[in-house]
């Protein structure tokens, strides 16, 4: 009998320590590096600009994004909405929890327009993926509907730059 409860013992132990492995386990460290992002959806413009308010315009957009040790972020990037094609340098902090569930909140600077703080996005870490996943719950013009994915191309922070778009004739 004693035999077979530290069998029993013995298998519930190894059983539990594969569930526990199994957990995911993110921390900022999975964060650091460059991040290629790319983001596609709908946004209603709520502020006034040199777009339409109040109606749904399809949104794309691609970008680069810095994560430093401390969870700050930055890059550049490019929205296209409304027939309009904006570059825009982004600022802010990027925090994840264990359970690889995170938060980035940002601000954006698009010249000629005043700074646009409040952008709030919601996402998941994969880690095995080298990957994140967001949807946007905040805008400070808008009603935003989109979903960005991210892929980390670099371990290791570094400022990223955009080539300036060459001339129209």
């Amino acid at each position: 009998m004693f035999k077979r409860n530290i069998a029993g013992v013995a298998l519930m132990t190894f059983w539990l320590s594969g569930t526990i492995l199994a957990q995911p386990q993110c921390g900022s460290q999975h964060l650091v590096g460059v991040w290629s992002a790319s983001a596609i959806g709908w946004t209603i413009p709520t502020a006034s600009g040199p777009w339409p308010t109040g109606e749904t315009l399809p949104t794309v957009g691609v970008g680069l994004i810095s994560i430093d040790h401390s969870g700050k972020l930055s890059g550049p990037g490019t929205v296209v909405f409304a027939g309009l094609v904006l570059d825009y340098e982004m600022v802010g902090t990027v925090s994840v929890n264990s359970d690889c569930a995170g938060l980035i909140k940002y601000t954006v600077k698009i010249k000629g327009f005043p700074d646009l703080g409040g952008y709030v996005e919601r996402f998941v870490l994969d880690v095995t993926r080298q990957e994140i996943v967001t949807a946007s719950v905040r805008s400070p013009i808008s009603k935003p509907m989109w979903v960005m994915t991210m892929k980390r191309i670099s371990a290791v922070p570094a400022a990223a730059t955009w080539p300036e778009l060459p001339a129209q004739n």
